[in-house]
């Protein structure tokens, strides 16, 4: 186990958050902690905890196949 994540106050393994599965604890940078995600599109990606369970601004939700499906949807 990294010995950074005993740091995390909140272990938002296994929870899904619009399109991503939070795999495991990935890092720190400074006092942000960082999950690795895996999207329903099959990428994986690093995110800030932060963006995934904030409710005050638009949190995270996808890889970033979300905003290009929106666009495409939009563009038609």
């Amino acid at each position: 186990m990294n010995p950074e994540f005993s740091r995390v106050k909140k272990d938002l393994t296994g929870l899904t958050f619009g399109r991503l599965t939070v795999k495991k604890f990935d890092r720190y940078e400074g006092t942000s902690s960082y999950w690795l995600c895996q999207c329903v599109c099959g990428n994986r990606k690093s995110i800030r905890g932060r963006s995934l369970t904030t409710t005050s601004k638009k949190p995270t939700r996808s890889c970033g196949c979300l905003q290009i499906e929106n666009t495409s949807k939009a563009a038609k």
